[in-house]
């Protein structure tokens, strides 16, 4: 990544940020596997067994999984996108979304809708995240075959809605932002809650009621996502100094303690659900927006801390995620099936959950998909030919 010179320190070191956005996917699969056991029974496959420890585990993960990714997702687009040629770009960037989105959606989301309708509504509840999914053809017409895909569709429309917005960022004079370790971070914290209030009220008023006619996109984490995102974007093009985001000040580690204390301890499980608690009202939606902004800001001061990753292996390990992430979701499901009725405890099926769904997943990626040329097309849209890794280790 040579891009060093005109956007600073961090822009060298975007292997990391590379690395971040694939342990973020990953995180889905502990989201998915704490479904099963979380004292709300709204998943797919619901266990006898609950414990609030996976409520607060799902909601810890959730607060600020989805922000991190949006917000290094802008960066990363709009970095790259300031060193290409436009068309082939947005080309690339497109199949990279579009292909493993359909086929995904298509072939392992309707094959886990077929499979729930064999082994029946006993194992779990007769939804697939509160949508009506009934038959396989409502898969296919588009009333729910996306499941855990959602983000694909919310990143292609940022794509394209940001892309004006990176292109003028390009030809303007860099941009001062406050960083973590500096005595105005909280100002910036506030300011990007204010910033998220004001979009989330103008949704609620109606002004982005376009949303719900776009095709495959009628979703309110379309305008709560999309300030992350934006940040991103002008953080690509922020006047970074040498190690500023590297560390974190002392007003920002307090700030960052004291809003994850707060969320934690205002929420209880047997009164509020998770969604509930990060979106349901006001000061719910501040607190977790303080929550997931400075946590994304602090994985990022973690992860640049990093030594930088060669090429090769940030290609990998960004591939290995995607196709970990496509094929979790049905793997969950399946042995999660199997799991709850072992009588084993809790806890010993959680973690036989996760560890079972990372090898096989992993396993398909690295044996399967990354050695098939059609394999790397279908699930990580790639169309160039480049050189994958072969070794078995």
């Amino acid at each position: 990544m040579a891009a060093g010179a005109e956007n600073g320190h961090i822009s060298q070191r975007v292997t990391q940020l590379d690395a971040l956005r694939a342990c973020l996917m990953l995180l889905g699969i502990i989201i998915h596997a704490s479904f099963v056991f979380i004292s709300e029974q709204r998943w797919l496959v619901a266990s006898d067994d609950v414990s609030y420890f996976f409520d607060y585990l799902t909601l810890s993960i959730h607060s600020f999984r989805m922000p991190a990714f949006f917000l290094i997702s802008g960066f990363l687009y709009a970095l790259v996108l300031c060193r290409s040629r436009i068309l082939p770009f947005f080309a690339s960037r497109s199949t990279r979304v579009l292909i493993p989105l359909f086929a995904a959606g298509v072939l392992l989301n309707g094959a886990q809708l077929y499979l729930f309708q064999i082994i029946g509504t006993e194992a779990g509840l007769a939804t697939i995240n509160g949508q009506a999914c009934e038959s396989v053809a409502d898969v296919l017409r588009g009333a729910c075959w996306e499941i855990h895909l959602w983000f694909l569709i919310v990143l292609f429309y940022f794509f394209i809605l940001c892309f004006p917005i990176a292109i003028i960022l390009t030809r303007v004079t860099k941009i001062t932002i406050p960083t973590p370790s500096s005595w105005l971070w909280p100002a910036t914290v506030v300011f990007f809650i204010a910033i998220v209030q004001a979009v989330y009220s103008a949704a609620y008023r109606g002004y982005f009621g376009f949303v719900d006619y776009l095709p495959f996109l009628s979703d309110p984490k379309f305008y709560y996502y999309l300030p992350y995102f934006v940040f991103g974007v002008l953080l690509s093009r922020a006047k970074i100094q040498p190690h500023a985001w590297t560390g974190l000040g002392l007003p920002a580690i307090a700030l960052l303690l004291a809003s994850w204390i707060y969320f934690l301890y205002s929420f209880s499980p047997a009164d509020t659900s998770i969604s509930q608690h990060v979106r349901g009202g006001r000061h719910q939606l501040w607190t977790s927006t303080a929550v997931a902004f400075q946590t994304t800001s602090a994985l990022i001061v973690l992860f640049l801390r990093l030594p930088a990753f060669k090429p090769e292996i940030s290609r990998y390990l960004s591939d290995c995620s995607y196709t970990i992430y496509l094929f979790h979701h049905i793997l969950v499901f399946l042995l999660a099936v199997l799991l709850i009725n072992t009588g084993l405890p809790i806890a010993i099926q959680f973690i036989a959950l996760v560890i079972a769904v990372v090898l096989l997943s992993w396993a398909i990626h690295h044996y399967v998909v990354s050695r098939s040329r059609l394999g790397t097309i279908i699930f990580n849209g790639r169309l160039d030919n480049t050189a994958r890794p072969r070794r078995s280790a």
